[in-house]
């Protein structure tokens, strides 16, 4: 059985939806979760909503905020629960950890706690993103590495294409490097030399693909930089928030608005759920020896639990050993 180390007190609503997170996730899954932090708040918020399971809690007395910086934390709050559960996972209690804190302080967690798999040099985040045929691809990297070099993206495309074949069950999955254009010798030198690169491999390179094209469903594993893939998917996410807004502004403008508004209800709320990152849970840390789930910070208990799914996927498909040797 599967056993998850579940950071109770990281992200905005925590521990309330963190706690709802595990309780939808037993409900659906058979899987052991171990809830870290305070005991006296967890169990409170356990009472409070009345768990019909029982969860195992490791207390700790420190957490990390947001503005806490990652690296001082890890010699400064060595109690702190995004620490403790990524330990449970390096002594083997655990098979891997989930949070919604710091993403800064889980980064540092993950690299100076469970290492580097053997061959990777950076460690990367793959997001999600939502396709408009209704499919997922993954962008990596989504922040961890903001100045990469080209074996840094190499690395990433390696890493993504084993998370697409082997949590996903993608065949051959498709992977394109993000550029400016979608000739070989367009871009930076990083971007051209990592193209270089991705042709001589014996990954399904499909060649660059320009930031238009990223939700079109034409790649599996969208490779790029993290300052460049964190900016794409913030702008994402504030568009499709901004535009669900202005067409609900719309709708109310007229009787008309207000009755073909009503019409369009069921396809908005398609795409809505389309967009929702609730849906698919967090982001997978790859290239560390663990499995580390990143979160959203505003992650409500539905996205908990999807991140829980997503924890338990990556360790049923030994997602570990296969990227060890798909970069060897």
């Amino acid at each position: 059985m599967i056993r998850i180390a579940l950071d109770a007190m990281g992200g905005d609503h925590a521990p309330k939806e963190i706690i709802s997170g595990a309780i939808l996730a037993r409900s659906s899954m058979e899987l052991d979760i171990t809830l870290i932090g305070d005991k006296t708040a967890i169990e409170e918020e356990l009472k409070i909503q009345k768990s019909p399971f029982m969860f195992p809690v490791v207390h700790t007395t420190e957490v990390v905020t947001m503005n806490d910086h990652p690296s001082e934390v890890l010699r400064t709050k060595k109690d702190a629960s995004i620490f403790v559960a990524t330990r449970l996972v390096a002594e083997g209690r655990c098979d891997a950890i989930v949070s919604a804190g710091s993403t800064g302080a889980q980064l540092a967690a993950a690299m100076f706690i469970l290492g580097r798999i053997k061959g990777i040099e950076r460690p990367g985040v793959a997001t999600p993103v939502p396709q408009v045929n209704g499919k997922l691809a993954m962008m990596c990297d989504g922040g961890a590495v903001s100045d990469c070099k080209p074996n840094n993206l190499l690395e990433f495309a390696q890493m993504s294409s084993a998370y697409c074949q082997n949590v996903m069950g993608i065949d051959g999955p498709r992977v394109a490097l993000l550029n400016i254009g979608e000739e070989a010798e367009k871009g930076s030198e990083l971007t051209q030399a990592a193209h270089k690169l991705l042709l001589k491999s014996d990954l399904n390179f499909i060649g660059n693909i320009e930031g238009k094209d990223v939700l079109k469903g034409n790649a599996d594993a969208i490779i790029t930089d993290g300052f460049t893939g964190n900016v794409i998917l913030k702008a994402i996410e504030g568009i499709a928030s901004d535009v669900m807004g202005l067409v609900k502004k719309a709708a109310k403008t007229s009787l008309s608005s207000k009755m073909g508004g009503l019409l369009l209800l069921p396809a908005i709320g398609n795409i809505r759920k389309m967009m929702d990152y609730s849906e698919y849970g967090g982001a997978p840390l790859l290239g560390v020896n663990g499995i580390s789930i990143i979160c959203h910070g505003r992650s409500n208990g539905k996205a908990i639990s999807s991140a829980i799914r997503q924890a338990v996927n990556c360790c049923n498909a030994q997602l570990i050993s296969k990227i060890s040797s798909q970069t060897r």
